[in-house]
């Protein structure tokens, strides 16, 4: 048998190998996406997380300052008028904050809804579970290239060595 012959059964055999891999190579490269769409909504939750956690202190802050002004205009707390316009101006400050929260809050919780709705995710704690570490995410992804890598040389060399090249 010729070295040629040889040589070219070789590289078909290590294509072959290589081919034969490629459902596994397609279900890591799965994973990994399934990842980076799990990790697309678990950053829109935790925005949206930040957004609610300001509204809801926006809102307590402007019903804690209503709730004072009340008593001081009812004049529970003994204040005067200086002070009764000054938890005035803290509640309209209070409302104020808290009308500045709810768009940014509300933007989030859409963001939040289209990465959902974009991903193949029904919830975040299923987002949650497919995410993969950033080892884990470098180390598939080595492997990837690394296939891919060896795919193409292969394919290279059995093009090379093929008589119709």
């Amino acid at each position: 048998m010729p070295v040629h012959a040889v040589d070219i059964d070789a590289a078909f055999d290590r294509l072959e190998q290589l081919y034969a891999e490629l459902p596994a190579m397609e279900a890591l490269a799965e994973r990994l996406e399934r990842s980076r769409d799990a990790a697309a909504v678990t950053a829109a939750a935790e925005e949206h997380g930040t957004h609610q956690a300001l509204l809801t202190a926006a809102e307590e802050g402007e019903r804690c300052a209503r709730a004072a002004l009340e008593a001081a205009q009812e004049g529970e707390a003994g204040a005067s008028e200086a002070r009764v316009d000054e938890l005035r101006r803290a509640a309209v400050y209070a409302g104020s904050l808290k009308g500045y929260r709810i768009g940014p809050e509300r933007h989030a919780r859409h963001r939040l809804e289209s990465a959902l709705a974009e991903s193949p995710f029904s919830t975040v704690a299923e987002a949650t579970e497919a995410l993969l570490d950033a080892t884990q995410t470098t180390v598939l992804e080595q492997q990837l290239a690394s296939y891919r890598a060896q795919y193409a040389e292969a394919l290279a060399a059995c093009q090379a060595l093929s008589p119709d090249a």
